[in-house]
């Protein structure tokens, strides 16, 4: 399954066994033709992940919406207004999982991602690699009413969220 949401995000998916890893939560969008890069900075993420006990695994992730840094800060105040992450109202972004699953070689987490009010199922790939626990998918931001119709912005938005070390 696959999520067609908002650009950030994101992303409030994540993956841990321990509590006090760093979560780091980037994201890619296209811009005029360029691909531009951000991160939000202040993310709080708790969670349990035992491969052999999957029933009690969960990440439930807490993003600070004001925290978005893209290197530009007149791009970022402007991202913080109301046609965009509108962060007066919806000062922080939340994933909450419902389950964690095998299937083959490779977990899934499914949960609610929630970005301005509107929450939509995810279901994305965990990654367990190099003591740290990551996931990566793509949403589409009008999906949560971040932006507008706009012929230079891209409405698709690749996220990366990397917890870790864990392992």
């Amino acid at each position: 399954m696959r999520l067609k949401s908002s650009v950030i995000l994101f992303l409030l998916l994540c993956a841990g066994i321990a509590q006090g890893q760093g979560l780091s939560a980037t994201f890619i969008i296209r811009n005029a033709g360029f691909n531009v890069d951000g991160k939000f900075t202040e993310a709080t993420i708790k969670h349990r992940f035992n491969p052999k006990i999957l029933k009690e695994a969960y990440f439930n992730a807490e993003i600070s919406v004001g925290s978005i840094d893209t290197g530009i800060n007149a791009r970022d105040r402007h991202l913080l207004k109301d046609d965009y992450f509108d962060v007066a109202n919806f000062p922080s972004m939340t994933f909450t999982s419902s389950s964690i699953s095998k299937e083959g070689d490779q977990y899934f987490v499914l949960g609610t991602l929630s970005i301005k009010g509107i929450s939509k199922v995810l279901k994305t790939p965990l990654t367990i690699a190099k003591k740290e626990l990551s996931v990566e998918f793509e949403i589409n931001r009008r999906d949560f009413n971040v932006g507008g119709n706009s012929f230079i912005l891209s409405d698709m938005v690749q996220v990366k969220l990397v917890l870790g070390p864990t392992l």
